[in-house]
């Protein structure tokens, strides 16, 4: 995982000892300055076949007074250079910060958009930019 924005925050590891006792790691970005400053993950895109289709899941837990809603989207530059395909596969219900972590989950199908995609294929995680305005959420993501 690594940051949208390198210059202005990384994303940082954090761990947590949970009732039970179990230790449970986890990615925080705090520092944000943007709705879209988010973690981000490169796919390997040989890993994906035409016509199948896949789960998306993740957990998320936001800390911010108003609730917030996120999509997961998968994007990269097109192998014939005409430009960058973005796909939002995944747009996650509003969520408020006393719910704690919180899964989303759904299908994803790999059409021709994604086949059109280089070898360049990123996961990121963006904030509904309507609702997570300055100061910004801190934002932990886990089991991605």
């Amino acid at each position: 995982m690594w940051s949208s924005r390198s210059n202005d925050w990384q994303p940082n590891i954090h761990v947590e000892t949970l009732p039970n006792g179990s230790v449970n790691k986890f990615f925080r970005a705090s520092n944000r300055r943007w709705h879209s400053d988010t973690i981000r993950a490169s796919l390997l895109k040989e890993c994906f076949v035409k016509g199948l289709v896949y789960n998306i899941s993740l957990k998320v837990r936001i800390q911010k007074d108003v609730p917030l809603k996120y999509y997961v989207q998968l994007k990269g530059p097109r192998a014939d250079g005409s430009g960058w395909t973005h796909k939002q596969p995944l747009k996650c219900p509003e969520q408020t910060q006393d719910q704690g972590w919180v899964e989303c989950s759904g299908p994803l199908l790999i059409d021709e958009d994604y086949e059109a995609i280089g070898q360049d294929l990123e996961l990121e995680v963006i904030m509904d930019s309507n609702q997570d305005t300055s100061p910004w959420a801190v934002v932990d993501y886990d089991d991605i």
